[in-house]
């Protein structure tokens, strides 16, 4: 899973991740850029790894403290290396849909990146606009406890970044369970779906 920053792929599809990891797959986050020097970017650090714990998963964080992604040829050499390290199966990105660049460079990498016979499916992030268009909807309702918890190791960080906040995350996911029995959903945009 590939978030441009510490926090995206937990609040965009963590649940998600848990019910992989349940099941025995091995779970990789890769976290594109801190978002924040110094001891902000060691804060959020910190929190992804704790984070990454609570969901099963392995953090790859990037040793800078770059503020944003340079540029797409920089997030597209992170995550091809990550994807020719790692090869998987499944590829979670943000959507194509968004407002911030960095976002938008992820989602382009991990497109660009993504190898037959692995599916890309992308999540709604804090800045995805209203052109989101999700056709896949993950029951998460039996981890929605276990993301909540990961995700509140971002409090610290929940001034002015609220998507971080597990009140929210929860009603994001009653609000998408109308499109699937009303549970708590998880939504994705399928760029390719193989498996």
């Amino acid at each position: 899973a590939i978030g441009a920053f510490p926090g995206d792929v937990d609040a965009g599809c963590g649940g998600t991740l848990m019910k992989y990891a349940l099941r025995g797959d091995q779970i990789h986050v890769l976290v594109l850029s801190l978002g924040a020097p110094g001891s902000d970017g060691d804060d959020r650090k910190i929190a992804t790894e704790r984070a990454c714990k609570v969901m099963g998963a392995e953090a790859h964080i990037p040793s800078d403290e770059s503020l944003e992604i340079p540029d797409l040829d920089t997030a597209l050499i992170r995550v091809q290396d990550a994807i020719n390290e790692l090869e998987p199966e499944v590829i979670f990105a943000p959507s194509l849909n968004d407002i911030r660049e960095s976002r938008k460079h992820a989602h382009t990498a991990a497109e660009i990146a993504v190898k037959e016979p692995a599916s890309l499916l992308c999540y709604q992030a804090a800045t995805t606009t209203l052109d989101f268009r999700p056709s896949l909807f993950e029951d998460i309702s039996d981890f929605l406890d276990q993301k909540m918890a990961a995700l509140t190791y971002y409090l610290p960080q929940v001034q002015g970044r609220p998507h971080l906040d597990p009140d929210l995350a929860r009603a994001a996911a009653r609000y998408w369970g109308r499109f699937l029995g009303y549970g708590e959903v998880e939504p994705f945009e399928v760029t390719r779906h193989t498996i």
